[in-house]
């Protein structure tokens, strides 16, 4: 029988304390296996630093080897490389400090400019001694990279100099990616043209190719986030409502493993799978410790309260999570288990 390998990763870690908090609990109750920290926090990215080696501190001393992702961003905080913030005014706020939201992502960012600062991003993570050991793959924050062709062409650029795998944007349920690459359009704040280039990017992989060349890279089979639901409580004023969204979220935490289960006998062979998370450890309605959410572009604090129904639908889920992965199809994996992937050239 083939056999579903899962990654079990978290989002967003090295600024908020609560963020980085949730990480540190689910990693030590064995649920969590990877992080993906975003680089640019703090001057040259001190702080990211910083607090990704307080996450490895505070997980080592339970015994676990907790990977590392480097969340590279174009949509949260600014650019770290001085060189390249000329070639990257067109996705800066006019501040031209600060990288715009994703919402406001335009294609018109200089490449080289791009590449060198995703360089430079990752090089802040690889470069520290107690970090570079942990360091196995590459992910973006906001998928924002898979938005045009030609900063995907960075990121694989970079991964593939790197050696590392990177995230899949191929997700289940499929119409997820269809709601964030298609439906999303409706309110990007950019041109009409931006907007064809990423539903057309969109289209393009579903179908299993690349405009203008074909490109190889490491990856999961697909990802899975249906856990991940921004809109969980958003503008509830009642906290007794989160134990509706727990036990909807068990649900499909149930469907994820089902769905795995179901890919690998459609492929006949060993899949594996991202089960992606966004979690915060905090009280509903509460908001303290999050303070530095103008890193985030303006993102409401309501926002965070679905991320604390994650964190406690993980936390209370331990059990069946770990029940199910004691079954003979299912299995934890790392990163340097993931396999080859080629989009083709489109014709």
């Amino acid at each position: 029988m083939p056999k579903s390998k899962f990654l079990f990763t978290a989002d967003d870690a090295g600024v908020v304390p609560q963020i980085d908090n949730a990480i540190i609990d689910l990693a030590n109750r064995g649920i969590l296996t990877s992080t993906e920290v975003l680089p640019n926090y703090g001057k040259d990215g001190g702080k990211s630093v910083f607090n990704a080696k307080r996450i490895l501190d505070e997980t080592a001393v339970h015994g676990k080897q907790l990977e590392l992702g480097i969340h590279l961003t174009i949509t949260s905080g600014g650019p770290v490389n001085e060189a390249s913030k000329d070639g990257l005014s067109a996705i800066l706020k006019d501040d031209g400090k600060s990288f715009v939201s994703y919402r406001d992502l335009g294609s018109k960012a200089d490449i080289e400019s791009l590449y060198k600062e995703l360089k430079a991003q990752a090089e802040i993570l690889l470069s520290n001694d107690d970090l570079k050991g942990r360091i196995t793959h590459l992910t973006n924050h906001h998928d924002a990279l898979w938005f045009y062709p030609e900063y995907t062409k960075q990121l694989i650029r970079l991964a593939n100099e790197l050696n590392l795998p990177i995230r899949n944007t191929r997700t289940r349920p499929d119409v997820k990616g269809w709601i964030y690459y298609v439906v999303q359009n409706l309110v990007r704040d950019i041109s009409d043209e931006d907007k064809k280039k990423i539903k057309d990017a969109y289209e393009d992989r579903q179908n299993g190719f690349f405009p203008g060349e074909s490109i190889t890279y490491r990856s999961t089979t697909y990802m899975d986030n249906r856990h991940y639901n921004v809109l969980d409580l958003w503008g509830t004023v009642d906290p007794r409502d989160a134990r509706i969204s727990i036990r909807s979220k068990k649900r499909k935490l149930r469907k994820m493993f089902k769905t795995a289960e179901e890919v690998a006998e459609e492929l006949h062979r060993d899949n594996s799978v991202e089960f992606m998370f966004h979690v915060r450890k905090g009280k509903i309605l509460q908001y303290e410790g999050i303070e530095d959410l103008p890193y985030y572009n303006g993102i409401s604090p309501e926002y965070f309260d679905g991320r604390t129904m994650e964190y406690r639908s993980l936390r209370d889920n331990s059990r069946f999570i770990q029940r199910m992965l004691s079954k003979g199809q299912f299995e934890l994996m790392t990163w340097a288990d993931c396999e080859k992937i080629t989009l083709k050239k489109k014709p």
